[in-house]
């Protein structure tokens, strides 16, 4: 039997097109292939109860435009009712009413199945026949994450403001969390509350990890944070004390300048 792509998984990848359309497309994909109907027989690449390939795959390729991590981060934001969960660079997130047991929507998680995701963002659809069929537009915003307007409060509290703004000026992905995070650093993070706990590390930590020419591991772990002073110039101590924090103070009059 014929594989069918949904009419709205096509419709974002023509989007993406019409938006960049110079874009590498190697990494696209709606209907999958056999070697990947093989490998995974239960993607939702596969035809669901509304009968329609309901996920499609946009080719990371920032050089010509498209960013996939921006465009998952567009996606999000948007708070789209046919968006069932997207994967991108080793984080998973959910949409509401298609978030597992334990887990909340619109947050991004640490993602460890066998494919990271780099080459491509992972967009899954509601496998009812409306989302699937709809061919609404979707809020891809030319690649553009949310952003925070104005100066950030300087309350010296790690909040998703102040990490957004870190996100946007450090060029990460931008959903306000710091992720990944080892439950053995939490001691360290008094001063947040933006930090989620698991495994994988963060996009984010690991750009400020390579500028400020640290072990790049994605953990904000007692290095990192003596190192994040050090460049603050604040008092070096391995922590993000408790809130409000004179560390994040400095952080924020930092961000509030438009640089780090």
């Amino acid at each position: 039997m014929a594989k069918t792509a949904a009419p709205s998984a096509k419709k974002l990848r023509q989007q993406c097109t019409d938006a960049w359309p110079k874009r590498n497309q190697a990494s696209d994909g709606i209907v999958p292939s056999a070697a990947h109907t093989k490998e995974s027989p239960n993607s939702d690449h596969e035809p669901g109860k509304a009968g329609y390939c309901h996920a499609v795959d946009i080719t990371h390729d920032p050089n010509n435009g498209c960013d996939a991590g921006k465009v998952l981060a567009a996606i999000v934001a948007s708070r789209e009712s046919r968006f069932k969960y997207g994967i991108y660079n080793k984080q998973i997130t959910y949409g509401a009413g298609s978030t597992p047991s334990g887990k909340s929507p619109w947050i991004y998680y640490s993602y460890t199945g066998t494919n990271p995701h780099t080459k491509h963002a992972h967009v899954s659809i509601v496998d009812t026949k409306a989302a699937c069929e709809s061919t609404a537009n979707w809020s891809i915003a030319a690649g553009t994450p949310p952003k925070t307007t104005g100066r950030l409060d300087e309350n010296g509290i790690l909040d998703s403001a102040t990490v957004i703004r870190w996100q946007e000026i450090m060029g990460t992905l931008v959903d306000g969390i710091i992720s990944g995070q080892s439950t053995v650093n939490k001691k360290r993070h008094q001063a947040s509350t933006a930090i989620r706990y698991g495994s994988g590390g963060s996009s984010l930590v690991r750009a400020v990890q390579k500028k400020l020419g640290k072990n790049v591991d994605g953990q904000l772990e007692v290095n990192t944070i003596n190192a994040i002073q050090k460049h603050l110039g604040a008092q070096v101590d391995g922590y993000f004390s408790a809130k409000p924090s004179e560390m994040v103070r400095a952080l924020q009059k930092r961000l509030n300048t438009g640089k780090f």
